[in-house]
């Protein structure tokens, strides 16, 4: 799984967000089954780019408050209506942006798993610590969306299939993982060895179709200027992010 540093830096996301987000497993679990005093957290559903700017739907308790808080302490608020949706408008940006997403109850405040990052093209995508990140909303399978590692080579690829189908992983020509896609029509699969640095071709068989990506899994530079970084790569946009955790995980967005 990820192994996870501790820098000195590690709070610096997460007060910035408004308090502390729980640790993911780099293995996906089922949900939690109910219990008392659980409360569900807020998500982001859909993104849309309008003249407007770009406006976030998502859901939340009915009538919580919802709070999005960037890293520089910047923060927009929005209340869940009786139904649970709230909705949030914000002006488009030249460069990535990442968030926060919270609600409150009573005296608890409770994180959305993970972060929210936009893109300048108005795409979504929620990063998870030690798992892959989900893209937002609609995507036509099948797809690879993201590919996620650390510094150690462990490593996960992230996609669209048709729900229930079975799926093949292969890193340079070997087979490296097997998965199912969910009923949702989604795949995170953890590779089961780690890649050395450098570039790599990352193919996805499913149902006869196949997808791939070429990623260069060179590990991520301090992060000495706040807690991500963007940068281009042929691949797609690569998102040098901190963890809950305090260490640094990386994201390459799939063209």
């Amino acid at each position: 799984m990820f192994r996870v540093l501790i820098p000195i830096a590690a709070a610096l996301l997460l007060a910035a967000c408004g308090g502390e987000a729980p640790r993911v497993p780099i293995t996906p679990k089922k949900e939690p089954a109910a219990e008392v005093g659980y409360a569900t957290p807020p998500m982001v559903s859909r993104i849309e780019t309008t003249a407007a700017g770009v406006i976030l739907t998502g859901s939340a308790p009915a009538g919580a408050p919802v709070r999005l808080a960037s890293p520089e302490g910047a923060s927009l608020s929005a209340s869940a209506d009786n139904k649970g949706v709230w909705r949030l408008t914000m002006a488009p940006a030249a460069t990535p942006r990442l968030f926060g997403l919270s609600t409150t109850q009573g005296a608890r405040t409770i994180q959305a798993q993970g972060y929210l990052l936009l893109t300048p093209e108005g795409l979504g995508y929620q990063l998870r610590a030690g798992a892959g990140a989900i893209r937002i909303g609609t995507v036509a399978a099948p797809a690879i969306t993201a590919f996620d590692f650390d510094r150690e080579g462990a490593a996960m690829v992230s996609g669209v299939a048709p729900a229930g189908t079975a799926i093949t992983v292969r890193a340079d020509g070997r087979q490296s993982a097997d998965g199912r896609a969910t009923a949702a029509g989604r795949f995170a699969i953890s590779l089961t060895q780690p890649l050395t640095p450098g570039v790599h071709v990352i193919k996805v068989f499913n149902d006869g179709a196949e997808k791939s990506a070429t990623i260069d899994t060179s590990p991520a530079a301090s992060l000495t200027d706040g807690p991500f970084r963007s940068s281009g790569t042929p691949a797609g946009l690569r998102v040098d992010w901190m963890t809950p955790g305090g260490g640094v995980q990386s994201t390459v967005i799939i063209d």
